[in-house]
């Protein structure tokens, strides 16, 4: 019934727009990547990336980060994901103007990995789409998320408020 979008890619069709640890996923290199010592190196200066204040990554934000990577499955999908182009600009346009729900795109402005400029792409592509810029970055934003969505998007059915 209704879409939210919070900092999504798809618009960045070029290997260049992508974020360094995307293209560091497509390369060739990436099968070393599987040594544990290099995603947890990996995994923080991703994490370095996206937090405003790097001083609040703890060990435990970086070990549930790595978690899911140590699944081969998991790694196997990121590398597929980092190598996949995706449609051309142009379809994957057609496609966002299908969508015929309701959608709220959230966007932080000091996103480094997704620029804002992204945030407008995806509103204008999406019929009747509403967009949202927050002035946080994910350190920031994780926080106050649900509170916040809950409040732009109205009340949804199952939808259970984290204490």
């Amino acid at each position: 019934e209704r879409l939210v979008l919070i900092d999504s890619a798809g618009f960045n069709f070029a290997a260049s727009e992508r974020p360094a640890m995307v293209r560091l996923l497509a390369s060739p290199v990436a099968p070393l990547l599987r040594r544990l010592p290099l995603r947890r190196l990996l995994v923080r200066i991703g994490l370095r990336q996206t937090f405003a204040d790097p001083s609040r990554i703890s060990p435990e934000h970086v070990d549930e980060y790595v978690a899911p990577l140590l699944r081969p499955e998991a790694f196997a999908g990121a590398v597929s994901l980092a190598r996949h182009h995706g449609p051309a600009p142009e379809a994957f346009r057609a496609l966002l103007g299908q969508v015929r729900a309701p959608v709220l795109v959230v966007w932080g402005r000091e996103d480094r990995w997704i620029p804002l400029a992204h945030a407008e792409l995806f509103r204008q592509a999406l019929p009747g789409s509403r967009l949202v810029v927050l002035d946080d970055r994910l350190d920031q934003l994780v926080a106050r998320l649900l509170d916040r969505l809950l409040e732009l998007v109205g009340d949804l059915p199952h939808v259970e408020r984290l204490a």
